[in-house]
């Protein structure tokens, strides 16, 4: 379930909310999600290097935004774009994750 020292780093944060990009197999992030106690929004990108959130909170929704191709050469987002509805103390709350384009500065 991935290496020891990044497991050790994600339970030592003890965060409420998590984001990951570029992360692994859904099924990797899942063993991890299951060890920590932690609820998943995995989030398959449209090219490769999935994402997720990891969270404490009931997950009502998750929504991935993802488009690929040559039409989409200049989308703000490289990989994806996706959001969770959580409940938080008895309120919604949206916990957003994305990947811009790293070497595109003006995007």
């Amino acid at each position: 379930m991935g290496h020891p020292d990044t497991f050790q780093a994600l339970r030592d944060l003890n965060c409420d909310i998590l984001t990951v990009q570029e992360g692994h197999a859904v099924e990797m992030m899942k063993g991890i999600a299951h060890r920590l106690c932690l609820n998943l929004i995995a989030f398959a990108p449209a090219t490769s290097f999935p994402g997720c959130i990891f969270t404490r909170y009931e997950v009502k929704e998750g929504r991935i935004f993802n488009h690929a191709g040559p039409t989409n050469q200049n989308a703000p987002f490289s990989r994806f774009v996706a959001a969770a509805l959580l409940t938080v103390e008895g309120k919604d709350a949206c916990a957003v994750n994305f990947h811009a384009w790293p070497h595109h500065e003006a995007m």
